[in-house]
């Protein structure tokens, strides 16, 4: 279960407007059908806690966790003066906030202590509204140590991860998360693969960010922009703390290595020995976002 982003209809407003004998046949209906679908699964298992907690009540539907695996190999060489924010530039879904992260910067920028660059990349699609989103993001960081870039092969991400030396992420940023869960990050494989590459984390404290970051060892958790500033000056001010969380980051990053995955899953699954092919081709997925 990466989200339950689908809701059942007897939760949806239409449904709860009806008349109170229609509202409670649907609910009979569907709880019904809902429970007898899903007791056909052997396990049931949520990437997070968060995403745990959301199954739950919006389905009734109790889930193990277990967090997906990540790609933690990564080359340990000198850093830049660099801030990283990685994701795709889309308008839709549960969107990754570039706009307010380059806001951010540029009006940091002069009280930083060097000549710090920020470097925003992602995916983007052939879709008209997100390329105009692309180039508004460019627009506001030109004249600023700004890089924006869409669609980088796997090796230049990979170095970016490598050279940067903080990581941002602001996914769910003024979003009403009790509301609209399903826009904040249900997890955060980017932030455990920056960690992994021995980028500081200074991410927003909500979804599955709180999950992967220990706020104050292996880096911060941020509520407003004010406090994104302040970790990140205090970091940038403070070469030994970086260095410090830095080498946590790197040491929390391995929990969610991909052989921590298999040994979990073969925990949760009761598999007492498990194939060396993709374990992951077997599994039956019942929602994605």
């Amino acid at each position: 279960m990466l989200f339950p982003f689908y809701v059942r209809p007897p939760d949806l407003p239409e449904t709860r407007a009806l008349p109170a004998w229609r509202r409670w046949r649907h609910r009979a209906y569907y709880d019904t059908e809902w429970t007898q679908r899903l007791a056909t699964y052997d396990h049931r298992l949520s990437i997070s806690h968060f995403s745990a907690r959301w199954t739950r009540r919006r389905w009734g539907l109790a889930t193990q966790v277990l967090y997906p695996p990540v790609d933690v190999t990564f080359v340990e060489r000198p850093k830049e003066d660099m801030i990283l924010s990685v994701g795709r530039f889309s308008t839709l879904a549960h969107t990754k906030k570039q706009l307010e992260m380059m806001t951010a910067f540029t009006a940091l920028q002069r009280r930083l202590p060097h000549a710090w660059s920020y470097a925003s990349v992602g995916g983007l699609n052939t879709r008209p509204e997100n390329h105009e989103f692309f180039e508004r993001v460019r627009t506001l960081g030109a004249g600023y140590a700004t890089r924006v870039e869409a669609n980088l092969s796997r090796p230049a991400l990979r170095q970016l991860f490598e050279q940067a030396r903080i990581y941002w992420h602001a996914t769910g940023f003024g979003e009403p998360t009790d509301a609209r869960p399903e826009l904040c990050e249900h997890f955060g494989i980017a932030t455990v693969e920056a960690m992994a590459a021995g980028c500081v984390p200074v991410v927003i404290n909500k979804g599955g960010q709180p999950e992967i970051v220990e706020h104050g060892r292996s880096g911060f958790v941020w509520n407003t922009l004010a406090e994104l500033q302040h970790y990140t000056l205090l970091l940038a001010n403070n070469p030994a703390l970086w260095s410090q969380m830095s080498s946590a980051a790197r040491t929390r990053a391995q929990a969610f290595r991909r052989e921590r995955f298999v040994e979990r899953l073969a925990d949760v699954s009761g598999i007492r020995q498990v194939p060396k092919r993709d374990v992951a081709t077997n599994i039956r997925v019942a929602n994605t976002i």
